[in-house]
């Protein structure tokens, strides 16, 4: 029997496969334990929900072949490298509880902050129980929206004139899901932009008592 030793290339393939089949655990678990009741409120772990976020971006990383890199630290970081940065508090220590489909609210409107932020910039994200209120704060160094459209980017399918040829992936309606879901949760939604400078989004609503 011949051991199989993997190419640099194809070890590059099976280490992509993998982080994505993290996510896709993840992701059927929680759809699982959501099924029928969207709004669910759950316990997550502070540090599995750093961890699914680092792989997320680990995805990306990988998905763009050498185009860019990911650095948490930002003595690490290189001229092509975005820093990215998760930060979670809890009254709980280290568990959150929130709603099920905050989670997905997260990952969207971090992947949104990559998608339009050039290789360099900086993702600088957090969320916050204090025990009244679970407040996420999501700011970027990319584009940005034009003032006159910051109202219109919750609709569905809208893209501002800036972004419009721009080629992306996905479908398109993270701002629309985010203000939904925040709707939903009797909250509040705000957007900070500037052109060329990026842009803060910050999401607060109240907490469910848990028990």
């Amino acid at each position: 029997m011949i051991g199989i030793t993997p190419t640099p290339a194809a070890q590059e393939c099976l280490d992509n496969i993998e982080a994505v089949m993290a996510i896709f655990k993840t992701r059927v678990k929680e759809l699982t334990a959501r099924a029928g009741v969207p709004m669910i409120w759950q316990w997550y772990d502070l540090e599995l929900l750093k961890e699914d976020l680092a792989i997320l971006f680990q995805v990306m990383q990988q998905k763009s072949n050498g185009g860019f890199g990911i650095k948490h630290n930002i003595a690490g970081q290189e001229e092509r490298d975005y820093l990215v940065k998760f930060d979670v508090t809890s009254r709980d220590g280290n568990q959150i509880f929130m709603p099920a489909v905050f989670s997905d609210v997260i990952r969207d409107l971090m992947a949104n902050a990559r998608k339009y932020t050039p290789p360099g910039g900086r993702i600088l994200s957090g969320l916050d129980d204090d025990g009244h209120r679970i407040r996420f704060v999501v700011e970027d160094t990319g584009v940005g929206i034009p003032a006159e459209q910051i109202q219109d980017v919750v609709m569905l399918g809208f893209r501002a004139d800036n972004v419009r040829n721009r080629r992306t992936y996905g479908g398109g309606f993270g701002l629309t899901k985010a203000y939904w879901v925040t709707q939903r949760l009797q909250g509040r939604m705000w957007i900070d932009s500037r052109l060329d400078e990026g842009t803060r989004i910050e999401i607060q609503f109240p907490r469910a008592p848990s028990g």
